[in-house]
């Protein structure tokens, strides 16, 4: 989750990627109670709807903490992604939950050479999937190998986003 937008993908336990994208907004409006609870009741409903399409699945949430590092943030980031992380694990409080840093999975990838070097998906969206990789390895499901190879199939392939003015856009229109 993100000030502007959030990041997701659905990967199964073998690391086959269902699903990415990005919400293009999340809860940013804190200019007074009216637009807060506007925020709040869109961000709802696309939890709903979200959820509401993964009931099929047996799943599990891996998410990145935040951790507010340094004084470039701006002001309420950290009150705006903490309040996005808690209204999406209440809506799967009974599923498995995997906190992770930043540190923890990048580390990791970085190490063991895990990278998505496309430039046709958002940066945060290829990050969610490492995120999920690194998860899977964890888990047992997959190994380094396996995730090598799904990240260079991902790479392979044209996802129809284009970086314009500092915004990710999906040519596509999904």
């Amino acid at each position: 989750p993100g000030r502007v937008n959030w990041a997701y993908s659905i990967l199964t336990e073998e690391g086959k990627i269902l699903k990415f994208g990005i919400w293009k907004k999340t809860i940013n409006q804190f200019k007074d109670v009216d637009d807060f609870n506007k925020n709040l009741n869109d961000f709802r409903a696309k939890l709903d709807k979200f959820f509401s399409n993964l009931e099929k699945y047996r799943y599990v949430i891996v998410y990145e903490r935040m951790i507010p590092r340094g004084f470039n943030m701006k002001l309420n980031t950290a009150e705006i992604v903490n309040m996005c992380i808690g209204l999406f694990l209440g809506y799967s409080s009974h599923r498995n939950l995997v906190p992770l840093t930043a540190a923890t999975w990048k580390n990791f990838c970085k190490k063991t050479n895990i990278d998505i070097k496309t430039k046709t998906a958002p940066v945060h969206v290829c990050d969610s999937i490492r995120m999920g990789l690194y998860y899977l390895i964890k888990s047992n499901y997959i190994d380094i190998k396996a995730a090598k190879v799904i990240t260079k199939k991902f790479d392979s392939v044209d996802h129809g986003w284009k970086l314009k003015s500092g915004v990710w856009r999906n040519l596509n229109g999904k």
